[in-house]
């Protein structure tokens, strides 16, 4: 899913207090603009709208000061929230927009907007109405449009009929040790993996299909829902001997279900107390007391219980249940890397060993989670920098065993090595071992969110 309705409604619930400035949000509707479905048009109408680009004629002024935040919404919504400073600019520049598209006949666009924090109930409430549309659960009598019926009924029989295995990524998760930490005077501890996220590639499971699950939202809940199921059995069946906890995303509704109950009595002795639960933090802003009752049935199960996909802003300002973990994307949905700004003090009143840094996909996002003090890191690159870790830990003991050091490797005590002030220099003083080579590019992102 490649809207934003979850960063939406962290950074309105933040800006709702009322020790914030005032800002203002627009929620632009464009469903009514003649092809608006065209990307080439569409992209070029958002930017004239948040600002990246001029209005077509718009006059040579410098920009006032201050900033728009924008936000791509389910349905052909825009949302966009504005610094008093560009208030007046902005309205100009939409009024001219809509009255452009009337004048050429290209349909109507629409404006709601909201001054904040005075309005921020309304707001909130207008988003989480977009979020449910962008995650809309079972609704009587509804049916999907065109052939997405018959397309999920085409998958649902393939799921059934194939082996899951083909479909499940494994991903660790990593404690790092805090590089103050000394043992008995030793080196610090290479990082640990604490648990295994086991998630379905969902990129895969459209090319098998020909299906857009994450381009079409009723789409994207059936097939997660059904995947759901398909997990659970396939952990009940599972024969690798997995030594760490094992960590699923489940919908909340699936953990309320019957089937969920009976799935979870027949699992082995070895997973009791060893499977952690992930519920999506969109489904909590959304239908909270859904996931409340879910973690009741969780916890009632002995499982542990994870908030995945939290914003950063949301997990500062916001009061959730007792949960075990919070997992906070370094990457967001649209491929964007998320501010970590002020972790240290959201670390340290929700509590270090329980907010994973997921969805690393870059170098650079381990070396921004663990200074801002994350210790629990998951992701492509936090994989890529433990593997590099290991074999270079491998060399350096074949090196102790009687190979020469190479030249240029050390350096005189307290004195920084070159390999030390380069940009992996602070991972590298953590791990007390050189930096590792350029980091390989990066990999898509996360499996099934």
């Amino acid at each position: 899913m490649k809207t934003e309705e979850s960063r939406l409604l962290a950074d309105a619930a933040a800006l709702s207090r009322p020790d914030q400035p005032v800002r203002h949000a627009v929620i632009l509707d464009l469903s009514g603009v003649l092809h608006i479905d065209e990307p080439v048009f569409h992209r070029t109408l958002a930017r004239w709208l948040t600002g990246e680009a001029s209005a077509p004629a718009d006059a040579e002024e410098p920009a006032p000061a201050g900033t728009i935040d924008a936000y791509e919404l389910v349905r052909n919504r825009l949302a966009l929230i504005i610094d008093e400073g560009r208030l007046a600019e902005r309205r100009a520049v939409l009024t001219q927009v809509a009255e452009l598209l009337a004048e050429h006949r290209r349909g109507l666009l629409k404006a709601a907007w909201f001054e904040l924090p005075r309005d921020a109930d309304g707001f909130v409430r207008t988003v989480r109405l977009l979020a449910e549309e962008a995650m809309p659960g079972d609704r009587p009598g509804s049916l999907p449009a065109d052939d997405r019926l018959g397309r999920f009924m085409a998958v649902e029989r393939s799921l059934h009929a194939m082996d899951l295995t083909v479909l499940v990524r494994q991903q660790p998760i990593y404690r790092f040790t805090d590089p103050e930490t000394r043992q008995g005077g030793a080196p610090v501890a290479e990082p640990d993996p604490v648990m295994l996220e086991l998630t379905v590639a969902l990129p895969e499971l459209e090319r098998l299909f020909d299906v857009p699950v994450q381009r079409d939202p009723w789409l994207y809940t059936r097939v997660t829902e059904l995947l759901d199921r398909r997990m659970l059995s396939h952990l009940l069946h599972d024969r690798d001997t997995h030594q760490l906890p094992v960590a699923v995303k489940l919908h909340a509704a699936t953990v309320c279900s019957p089937e969920f109950s009976r799935l979870i009595a027949e699992f082995p002795a070895k997973r009791y107390g060893r499977v952690v639960v992930e519920l999506p933090w969109l489904e909590w802003e959304t239908d909270r007391d859904r996931v409340v009752q879910a973690i009741a049935v969780a916890r009632g199960k002995a499982l542990g219980v994870a908030l995945d996909h939290v914003p950063l802003t949301a997990l500062g300002a916001g009061r959730f249940p007792e949960m075990d973990y919070f997992r906070v994307p370094w990457l967001d949905d649209a491929g964007r890397s998320n501010s970590l700004d002020g972790a240290a003090a959201i670390l340290e009143t929700v509590g270090v060993d329980r907010c994973i840094l997921a969805r690393c996909a870059e170098r650079r996002a381990v070396e921004e989670g663990l200074l801002a003090g994350f210790r629990l890191l998951q992701g492509a690159a936090v994989t890529r920098f433990v593997t590099r870790h290991e074999e270079m830990e491998w060399d350096s003991t074949r090196d102790r065993d009687g190979r020469a050091e190479p030249a240029g490797e050390t350096a005189p005590e307290g004195v920084a090595s070159p390999a030390e002030a380069s940009v992996g220099g602070w991972l590298s003083r953590l791990l007390r071992r050189p930096s590792p080579p350029p980091a390989v590019p990066a990999d898509a992102g996360d499996a099934k969110a």
